[in-house]
């Protein structure tokens, strides 16, 4: 068990910190995919023998120290003996010292949580958003964002690709401070109505990248606030009819 305790605390404090990170109102996908790359890299340095060592002999000088229960290898389980006439079955791997075994476990466990986080965040749809945030962001520096608008516009046909070089163009004069997405995007809604339709391709981007957030956290917890306010009045009112109820009574 401490063994475990030690493994899996490095692990999930990495986790615990993309999480929280990741669950901010105001995260931006550029963003989070930088800190998705961080903490795989992290998780990922972890996967070593070295940091294995490192912590089996750490865990094995506190069992000796506290005189806890020494780290020993699982029972052996045989397998069916319906499966012994089997030619093409061979006999399972058995594991010689416990650093061994849990040498495995804790690599396979990494292993799961990695891909994991990978398939998550490497799809099209994360990598389109990025894109568009992207364009926002080198518009309102004055770079350049030719390859990104070309990106974009093959993806999305709402676009009109000329007007919207144009107007991004001249976002800078029209967002002058902006050097983030959550900037651009506020100086941009407090300009007048005439204004923003002035420059209708951008608002258009500006649209998308607000009906898709970045981070949904806001809404889950939401969510998860009125789940717990209907759990609440769901039990009030059953433990108000329940008295009530013949069944409850002849069963009483």
């Amino acid at each position: 068990m401490y063994l475990t305790l030690s493994l899996m605390h490095a692990v999930f404090g990495s986790v615990e910190a993309l999480s929280r990170v990741l669950q901010a109102s105001d995260r931006t996908v550029s963003g989070a995919m930088e800190a998705v790359h961080v903490t795989v890299n992290q998780l990922q340095s972890m996967r070593t023998e070295e940091y294995y060592e490192k912590i089996f002999s750490h865990v094995e000088g506190k069992v000796a120290e506290y005189e806890l229960n020494e780290i020993t290898l699982p029972r052996h389980v045989r397998p069916p003996r319906r499966y012994d006439h089997k030619s093409h079955t061979s006999d399972a791997h058995v594991f010689q010292r416990p650093a061994d075994f849990y040498r495995v476990q804790y690599f396979k466990f990494l292993d799961v949580i990695i891909n994991n986080i990978n398939s998550r965040f490497d799809q099209p749809g994360m990598k389109m958003y990025s894109v568009m945030e992207s364009v926002i962001i080198a518009a309102c520096k004055k770079q350049t964002f030719a390859a990104e608008v070309e990106e974009l516009c093959q993806t999305d046909d709402d676009f009109n690709k000329s007007r919207l070089i144009m107007q991004l163009a001249m976002l800078p004069d029209l967002c002058p401070a902006a050097t983030t997405v959550p900037e651009a995007i506020a100086q941009f809604r407090s300009k007048s109505l005439e204004v923003r339709s002035l420059f209708d391709q951008v608002q258009l981007l500006i649209e998308l990248l607000l009906v898709v957030p970045a981070s949904s956290a806001t809404a889950e917890r939401s969510f998860s606030a009125l789940r717990r306010l209907n759990l609440l009045a769901s039990n009030y009112v059953a433990g108000k009819i329940e008295p009530c109820c013949p069944a409850t009574r002849s069963s009483e």
